[in-house]
């Protein structure tokens, strides 16, 4: 998954490049017009900028349909690799779809709200071996839940523009763990469980992206 990081830092440069070069006297024309049936292609990272052993992104396209509101397609991406304990690596994708509302689509500034379901599939898998003994730890998730973001989006070109937005929601999930001990007497444990859970998105959910409009 290092392509995300590599992701991460082209698009970080990008929005740096783009803000620096974007013509004062574009501002100061007015706003870009959203136009109905327009098509944009959206990347966005999370604001964890370190892009160390945790790493997210997201893909989507945007279907314009009418001057306020937009409908969303998106894929997200959420990583998680360590090895300084042994081994450990997680990850969460979400397939979504956003209904997406502009409060003032006619301004430089545009504020817009959305709300819409998702998907979530997740995996972790952890080893730790000492000796001559390891645990093993396994689990595998599904969910559902439901998003309710709120953001601004500025154009910094005609066709290219620049958003940061927040998210938060809910979800229900199904989860199924597997754990697996070796002893010093070489017993072999194994553990396994499956249960449900429900909870709110409580984690840094602020998201910074890129549109290219075609």
């Amino acid at each position: 998954m290092r392509y995300l990081s590599l992701c991460g830092q082209i698009l970080v440069t990008a929005l740096t490049v783009l803000v620096s070069v974007t013509p004062p006297t574009y501002a100061e024309k007015g706003a870009r017009t959203f136009e109905e049936k327009k098509w944009a292609l959206q990347f966005g990272i999370r604001s964890d900028l370190t892009l160390g052993t945790f790493e997210s992104g997201s893909v989507s396209f945007k279907q314009q349909l009418s001057k306020r509101s937009a409908l969303r397609y998106g894929v997200t991406i959420h990583y998680f690799y360590s090895d300084s304990a042994g081994e450990y690596h997680a990850t969460e994708n979400e397939l979504s779809v956003f209904y997406q509302r502009y409060v003032n689509p006619d301004a430089i500034a545009k504020f817009y709200w959305g709300t819409g379901p998702y998907l979530l599939i997740g995996y972790q898998y952890g080893l730790h071996k000492y000796d001559d003994m390891y645990d093993e730890r396994i689990q595998k998730q599904w969910g559902a839940g439901w998003y309710v973001v709120g953001g601004v989006e500025w154009f910094v070109t005609d066709v290219i523009s620049l958003h940061v937005e927040y998210r938060g929601g809910a979800l229900y999930s199904w989860h199924s763990y597997r754990f697996e001990s070796m002893m010093p007497n070489s017993v072999v444990k194994v553990w396994e469980r499956d249960n449900s859970s429900f909870r709110f998105s409580n984690s840094d959910n602020v998201l910074f992206g890129l549109s290219v409009y075609f």
